[in-house]
């Protein structure tokens, strides 16, 4: 019974997850269509495009390869591609309203027995946590770098890296734990405290190459605009409107993926560098860019999945009579 409801309960989140996918693109689709769009004024380069789809996958590989870390170090045995699978399908999750469909997916994705999949629960939520903590404090050092920089957006980026960093500390994320375990039972208590601290220094290095592969991912996506490159593309200026919007949009629980949130920031960040137009424009395309590597991403990890052959006749053991 437990495992045909597990098999309903997969196939209404897929569901879902689909559906809600499926409203962005079609919502994304509306928008590049408008007759009132600026978009018609730009000549788009694909080939600058798929750079950014590129380097904004090679990120959320960066990304996976981390949480992998720490399934490993909280005792939880999977091998890199299964953790990098169950990461880029998850990610697919963020589209529903409410951001715990992400843990949910990569939790059901990761082959774990009952006792473990809490541990697997709140490593989902830990690494998310770490990634938009550290994608802030990323930001508020390129910020620090730029000239002129925006005071309020570094005063932001700083309270939202000691709000989500903060969340880590084992006391606090002890609670959160407890929380969570509530439909546990609260009866995996060796769970709650994982050595993880250990991971997020050491893994650090993972975070920060992936927001500057996301940095590259903005970098690309407004050459592939066509605006001259004039110091305006700084890749400084790239990979703190990666790391702040993406933070910001996942601080706002109740957009799915940030939407609205993200763009807002981009175009705040942008306008001063490459004027109005231009900075609605670019929010709106790596918003796309990005829908766009996720879903192919998802799907080929999707179909990649190995094949569990069931074992012939001749494999099984000889039986004595």
């Amino acid at each position: 019974m437990r495992r045909w409801l597990f098999g309903v309960l997969k196939v209404v989140v897929v569901t879902l997850v689909l559906l809600a996918v499926g409203r962005h693109v079609w919502k994304l689709a509306g928008e590049w269509t408008s007759p009132d769009s600026d978009l018609a004024t730009f000549h788009l380069e694909t080939g600058w495009m798929v750079m950014g789809a590129a380097a904004y996958s090679a990120g959320q590989i960066c990304f996976g390869l981390f949480w992998g870390q720490l399934l490993r170090n909280g005792g939880v045995t999977v091998s890199r591609f299964a953790t990098l699978r169950a990461y880029g399908i998850g990610t697919l999750g963020k589209y529903i309203p409410g951001k715990a469909w992400v843990v949910v997916l990569r939790t059901m994705l990761i082959r774990a027995g009952d006792g473990r999949r809490l541990r697997v629960g709140l490593s989902v939520l830990y690494e998310t946590l770490a990634c938009m903590g550290t994608g802030a404090v990323v930001a508020g050092v390129f910020l620090v770098l730029t000239r002129p920089f925006q005071w309020v957006f570094l005063a932001g980026a700083g309270a939202m890296a000691a709000a989500l960093l903060g969340a880590l500390h084992p006391a606090i994320f002890r609670w959160i734990g407890k929380l969570a375990s509530l439909p546990f039972n609260g009866s995996q208590e060796e769970c709650l405290s994982p050595p993880w601290r250990m991971t997020l220094r050491g893994g650090l290095p993972l975070q920060v190459i992936g927001w500057f592969l996301s940095g590259i991912s903005v970098y690309a996506s407004i050459r592939a605009m066509g605006v001259g490159d004039a110091g305006v593309h700084d890749l400084r200026v790239c990979t703190a409107v990666a790391g702040l919007s993406t933070a910001a949009g996942f601080l706002v629980i109740f957009m799915p993926a940030g939407i609205g949130v993200r763009e807002l920031v981009i175009i705040q960040l942008l306008t001063p560098r490459i004027g109005p137009v231009q900075a609605v424009v670019a929010s709106l395309l790596v918003r796309t860019v990005w829908t766009l590597a996720e879903l192919v991403l998802a799907g080929v990890l999707w179909a990649a999945a190995p094949s569990v052959r069931r074992p012939a006749a001749a494999d099984l053991p000889a039986t004595r009579d």
